[in-house]
Order: C-alpha cells, then sequence, then structure tokens
C-alpha cells in the first residue's frame, strides 16, 4: 500500500509541474494555440420537439422549397420529408 501511495504522489506532482509550465507559457504567450474554431451556423433545421408544431411544419415547407435544398445534407428534418 505504501508503494502506490507513492505512485500517486509521483503521479500528483507531474500533474502539478505540467499545469504551472503551461499556466507560466500561457502568461508569456508563448504557449500553443488555442484550438477553438470559429462558430458556423448550422444549416440543418429539425423541429424543436418529437411532434412538430404547425409553425414548425410551415418552416419545414420554406426549408424545403429553398433552391438545392435537398442537394445539401441533412437538408430536411429527420423523417419529415419525403426521401
Amino acid at each position: 500500500q505504501g508503494t502506490l501511495s507513492v505512485v500517486f504522489a509521483v503521479l500528483v506532482l507531474i500533474v502539478f509541474v505540467a499545469g504551472v509550465v503551461m499556466a507560466l507559457q500561457a502568461l508569456r504567450g508563448t504557449g500553443r494555440p488555442l484550438a477553438v474554431d470559429e462558430e458556423v451556423p448550422s444549416r440543418i433545421f429539425a423541429p424543436s420537439g418529437l411532434i412538430a408544431t404547425p409553425a414548425e411544419k410551415e418552416v419545414q415547407k420554406q426549408w424545403d422549397a429553398l433552391p438545392g435544398a435537398h442537394a445539401r445534407p441533412h437538408a430536411t428534418s429527420g423523417g419529415t420529408g419525403q426521401h
């Protein structure tokens, strides 16, 4: 049991040192760049619930009527369009 405690203590120290190194790099501005992508608006439409409301059914009809709507992937909500 003592050996296991030593292993866990060493692992805690490794994680702590790695965190300090990353924090210092971030403060200096020499760290890796963030891997955050730009937000992309969704190109799909789906009802908010299991059963579409009349307003959502109207939006679905307008969505399906858009030019090239069937050429785009996931252009219709699941199970409501004709395939």
